[in-house]
């Protein structure tokens, strides 16, 4: 039975070739008729002419593909390189709240405000540099939102 199916499969092989080289033919025929009046010598110059511009064709879709995917993998590396900056920049931006944090809690000590009035304004802060919304951070710290806002505003006009 093994035997057999392999016997088939081969049959199969065989006639699909024969297959595609009688479409071949026909299709080189074809073209040489369409040619007209020309000579056999000349319309095989021509169709040798037709298959090497279409090698050409070919040969160009293949350099197009090639700069298409050059192309794709430097627009990956850039992508790679802008997350990487987007990082640094979130870093930074840390960095600068919590230095702002510590100079605020400084001049706050210079002027003897209270460490608790502090420490909610200092929170307030991080979470909007952590880009929480206005009602997150009144849920979060248990304050009304009205109450949160007028904290801002007194911040960004001590600013």
């Amino acid at each position: 039975m093994f035997i057999l199916s392999i016997i088939i499969g081969f049959l199969i092989v065989v006639a699909a070739l024969i297959l595609i080289r009688n479409e071949f033919t026909k299709s080189l025929d074809l073209r040489i008729s369409k040619l007209g009046d020309f000579s056999d010598v000349e319309k095989r110059k021509i169709v040798e002419v037709l298959e090497e511009l279409e090698d050409e064709i070919n040969n160009l879709n293949k350099a197009f593909y090639e700069i298409v995917n050059d192309l794709e993998g430097k627009y990956s590396i850039h992508e790679k390189q802008l997350e990487m900056i987007e990082k640094k920049l979130k870093r930074i931006s840390t960095i600068k709240n919590e230095v702002e944090i510590k100079y605020e809690n400084k001049i706050n000590a210079e002027i003897n405000i209270p460490n608790d009035e502090i420490s909610i304004k200092n929170k307030i802060i991080k979470m909007r540099a952590e880009n929480m919304s206005i009602n997150e951070i009144a849920k979060e710290l248990q304050m009304g939102v009205g109450e949160l806002k007028l904290l801002l505003n007194i911040n960004k006009n001590s600013n």
